[in-house]
């Protein structure tokens, strides 16, 4: 049943419109601008907060924050808050992380509290604008509200600190977590994994590894690849093959392109590039398709190995699957060529590599660049000694 809009035959229609599944982006756009422009008619706060929740979910959330301050939140508090809460989770959505902290700003301002989805929402802003310790602060603070955070609002929380190095601060609030009596989840488990990962702490993501197995929460493929990388950043290719083989032989954990190329870059980094490409010829004979990581960790394993040829043919074949290389790939394979003296290749490699312009798609491009000039150097050297 839809919600109690007033009379207003313009309110209605819009609202109707908006909610509509069917309808294309452009025309809830479009309902979306005319129930704004009716919005003197939404006198109604489940009228308003209805409204602000459809226009949040199809992330109109300009209008949603226009709406949503039409709602008095000493007046309409559990409303007003709701209405608050969706439109912070359509300026994250939007990428618009300023706008929702700046919403969350007023919220406080107002003494209302947040409720989880809020708190989601909020410290997804943050996640988006790098702000780890607003959202370490905003979890304090709402602890001292006696808010009673669910395990969603801790694994947001987590993912932050670990995707900005944080791996401390989500190993506190795991443990903080567990203190609360909350169950984590797989996400809890591979969100502190992650943090553990990017901070190259393998035995404390082992650790976790463990406590995931005793909770009896079965690790699936992204815990295993957290770890497995995790061990990789630190070269320890051997527990790396470990953890692989543990989750092959659990039988129920699916092996992804993630987990088989996190283990062939621990051996690569091992200096057992063998070893690394034997992994990545076991992921295509499991049916696991190549991504270009996998073209990467192999390109890279053969310029170990000085098996410049080899390289080459994989850069070939990456080429021939539509896929633009990226500057990592291009290093990966002129490295080979200049370790085997094949100056030529190095050359060429380096002049498509400039007229392609990789260096401005992805990846770390300047620092990228500045490793391969030894070679650009050596190979621009012999062709003017020719």
């Amino acid at each position: 049943a839809g919600p109690a809009l007033t009379e207003v035959s313009e309110a209605k229609d819009a609202f109707a419109r908006l909610r509509l599944r069917r309808s294309t982006p452009e025309e809830r756009q479009r309902a979306g601008e005319e129930l704004l422009a009716a919005r003197g008619q939404l006198t109604d706060p489940k009228d308003l907060g209805m409204a602000v929740h459809a226009l949040g979910k199809t992330l109109m959330w300009e209008a949603a924050l226009v709406l949503m301050r039409g709602l008095d939140p000493k007046a309409h508090g559990k409303s007003s808050r709701i209405a608050c809460s969706v439109a912070m989770a359509a300026c994250s959505k939007a990428s618009a992380w300023e706008a929702s902290l700046s919403a969350l700003e007023g919220m406080q301002g107002e003494g209302l509290v947040l409720d989880n989805m809020g708190f989601v929402a909020a410290v997804g802003a943050f996640d988006r604008g790098s702000r780890w310790e607003g959202a370490v602060q905003l979890l304090a603070r709402s602890r001292l509200d006696n808010l009673l955070l669910d395990v969603m609002a801790f694994n947001a929380t987590i993912s932050t600190c670990g995707k900005n190095g944080r791996w401390e601060s989500a190993l506190q609030l795991f443990a903080d977590l567990l203190r609360q009596r909350l169950s984590p989840t797989v996400v809890s488990f591979g969100s502190v994994m992650n943090a553990c990962e990017r901070g190259q702490q393998w035995r404390r993501a082992l650790s976790v590894l463990r406590q995931m197995e005793e909770a009896s929460s079965r690790p699936d493929a992204m815990a295993f690849s957290a770890a497995i990388s995790a061990c990789a950043k630190c070269a320890q290719w051997r527990r790396a093959l470990q953890l692989l083989r543990m989750a092959d032989a659990d039988g129920q954990t699916w092996l992804d392109v993630f987990v088989y190329n996190s283990a062939a870059s621990a051996c690569e980094k091992g200096q057992e590039w063998r070893q690394a490409l034997c992994l990545i010829d076991e992921a295509y004979v499991a049916g696991v398709s190549w991504d270009e990581t996998s073209y990467n960790v192999a390109i890279s394993a053969c310029s170990v190995g000085q098996q410049w040829q080899q390289a080459i043919e994989m850069f070939g074949q990456l080429q021939q699957r539509a896929q633009e290389p990226s500057e990592i790939t291009f290093s990966s394979a002129m490295q080979a060529c200049y370790l085997a003296s094949q100056w030529s290749l190095a050359l060429s490699l380096f002049a498509d590599l400039r007229r392609c312009g990789s260096t401005q798609r992805r990846g770390d491009g300047g620092a990228t660049l500045q490793a391969l000039l030894p070679a650009a150097a050596a190979a621009t050297e012999w062709r003017a000694d020719l």
